[in-house]
């Protein structure tokens, strides 16, 4: 296979292979039974929350500004989710 990159990227992959990934992307995002969005709402902020503070070495402020909140709305989401 002949790539324009030193990396191959999702522009060097045929469409069919593209559409797979797609359909399996979304698959495990909304199931066909469907989802709580709320609840994978929470999920979510609560995986972003804790990669944040490992990264900052459990740094609140730190873990904050990696993720562009204010330091206030960290330490709410911290005490809403027992972090």
């Amino acid at each position: 296979m002949t790539t324009r990159h030193e990396q191959i990227g999702s522009s060097d992959l045929p469409p069919r292979v593209l559409a797979q990934s797609l359909a399996a992307q979304e698959a495990i995002l909304l199931p066909q039974e469907g989802a709580d969005f709320d609840e994978q709402v929470r999920m979510l902020e609560i995986a972003l929350l804790n990669t944040a503070l490992r990264r900052m070495k459990g740094s609140k402020t730190g873990a904050a500004r990696l993720l562009r909140i204010d330091s206030q709305r960290m330490k709410y989401l911290c005490r809403k989710y027992s972090l």
